[in-house]
C-alpha cells in the first residue's frame, strides 16, 4: 500500500519579529506586502499570521488556494502552524475577488470554529481580515476599512 507524507511549512521569520500588527490596517499592509501576489488576486487564497504576545509577526502560512469564489480554511493547519512557532495569537486572512469585503455565512462559521479550536490551545484568534480592491473587513472590529 502506498504511503503519503504531508508537510506543512510555516514561513518562520528571522529570530527577531519583523512587523507589529495592532490594527486591521496593519495586518492588511503586512499581508499585501508579504503574502498576496497582486497578479493572483483573481482567486481566493487564505493565510495565517502568527504573532507573539506583543503582536509581533513571527511567521505566516499559506493555508489554501481556491478558485474565483471560495477557498478552504483547515482548522488543523492553523493549529499546527501556531504550535510550530509557539504563537500566542493568530490573524486569519483571505481575499474576495468579487470586490465585496463583507463576510459570507461560511466565513463567519469557519472563523468561529477556528477561534474555538485555538482557544483550547491557549492561542487567541486576534482577527480575521478579508482583503479586496483597496478595502478590507475586520471580524474583530466588525467594520470595513480602506487599505492605503
Amino acid at each position: 500500500m502506498p504511503s503519503y507524507e504531508l508537510r506543512v511549512t510555516v514561513h518562520k521569520l528571522n529570530d527577531e519579529p519583523t512587523a507589529r500588527t495592532v490594527h486591521p490596517e496593519d495586518s492588511a499592509q503586512y499581508l499585501l506586502k508579504n503574502c498576496y501576489d497582486p497578479a493572483e488576486m483573481w482567486r481566493e487564497k487564505a493565510f495565517a499570521l502568527f504573532l507573539d504576545k506583543a503582536n509581533n509577526v513571527i511567521g505566516h502560512l499559506l493555508l489554501s488556494v481556491g478558485g474565483t469564489d471560495s477557498t478552504t480554511l483547515d482548522v488543523k493547519l492553523v493549529a499546527k502552524g501556531a504550535v510550530d512557532v509557539l504563537a500566542s495569537k493568530v490573524i486569519l486572512s483571505h481575499n474576495h475577488p468579487s470586490g465585496n469585503p463583507l463576510p459570507g455565512e461560511t466565513d463567519i462559521r469557519m472563523t468561529n470554529k477556528i477561534r474555538e479550536a485555538l482557544a483550547i490551545l491557549d492561542v487567541e484568534l486576534l482577527d480575521h481580515v478579508i482583503i479586496c480592491d483597496g478595502k478590507g473587513y475586520s471580524f474583530n472590529t466588525q467594520s470595513v476599512f480602506i487599505i492605503k
